[in-house]
């Protein structure tokens, strides 16, 4: 699964019927928008940083990282 926390809450999270651990190559990733990149559906704005994980965290250490803050 993906989960998607924003200023240390989680937003959302998303489930995949399929290993990601495989060997398959992934080559691409799309934040705020999709492959067709649909201007009604596509996020306009600002990130300050994004963190991206290949292991689960438990809430309780998104949440001490969040704590430590941008320094």
């Amino acid at each position: 699964s993906i989960q998607c926390y924003i200023n240390g809450e989680l937003r959302s999270t998303a489930y995949f019927p399929w290993s990601i651990e495989s060997g398959d190559l992934f080559d691409k990733c799309y934040i705020g928008c999709t492959p067709d990149r649909n201007d009604l559906m596509t996020f306009s704005g600002q990130l300050s940083t994004f963190y991206l994980f290949s292991l689960y965290l438990d809430a309780t250490i998104v949440d001490g990282l969040y704590k430590l803050g941008p320094s």
